[in-house]
């Protein structure tokens, strides 16, 4: 008998045992989970009333009800890598939303999230989208600022960005500015793409250089933080296209 599909077998489990075993629906959709969604469901316990939230899931427990007027609305559950939250979708956007409400379906949605002090955060949902269908917009050139001298996302004079002082060569008296290439350079070809890089050197917050890099880069939200991990935060500018 030929091996299910992943989807399928995975199906089987949660219908039989009521939880995944050999993986998880959403391991399909890391990438897109990763520069879609704003917050998880173990982010939104403090967060104000009327917060604006981006939430990536499975839709599960969708009952379908109706209001004193008569008007259908829909409690549901989204459910991610980390929990679970409660889903509202009033009677105004039912028409909209009704078709996407799809059992185990994996979704990014949006909304707004409703405190109750007696019980854990809600999000009135207000957008829908099947992660299937989702798009990822990634930048089509970025520009990376680079600090000779500097390490690790310190700035020029030796500073990290909290005001500590820290020194800024190496045990030889040397700077690291070669090992800021190497770290920036094992980036760019552990994570290839479609955007563009061009790369502006500065000293002492004069301008040396800028010039294109031949690779190009999958610039998502990981990559933006790995590379103000190397230069310093604010070191990477999203250009247009």
């Amino acid at each position: 008998v030929p091996e299910w599909p992943e989807r399928d077998k995975l199906a089987g489990e949660k219908e039989i045992l009521g939880f995944y075993v050999t993986g998880h629906p959403l391991n399909a959709y890391e990438d897109k989970i990763a520069e879609l969604a704003m917050q998880d469901s173990s982010q939104l316990d403090g967060l104000e009333q009327g917060t604006n939230v981006a939430l990536c899931g499975l839709l599960t427990a969708i009952v379908r009800k109706r209001n004193r007027e008569g008007r259908p609305w829909v409690a549901a559950v989204l459910e991610d890598l980390k929990g679970s939250v409660d889903l509202l979708v009033f009677a105004n956007s039912y028409d909209e939303l009704s078709p996407l409400l799809v059992d185990d379906q994996a979704v990014l949605l949006r909304g707004s999230l409703r405190v109750d002090e007696s019980s854990f955060p809600k999000v009135a949902v207000s957008e829908i989208v099947p992660l299937d269908n989702a798009r990822v917009s990634l930048p089509q050139q970025i520009t990376i600022t680079v600090c000779l001298g500097a390490q690790n996302g310190q700035t020029e004079n030796g500073q990290t960005q909290n005001g500590q002082a820290q020194i800024g060569q190496a045990q030889d008296g040397r700077t690291n500015d070669n090992g800021t290439a190497k770290r920036l350079r094992e980036l760019f070809v552990g994570r290839p793409g479609e955007t563009d890089v061009r790369l502006r050197l500065l000293r002492s917050k004069e301008f040396i250089v800028s010039y294109d890099v031949p690779d190009r880069v999958r610039a998502d939200r990981q990559f933006r933080r790995s590379v103000e991990e190397i230069c310093g935060a604010g070191s990477i500018e999203i250009m247009p296209g």
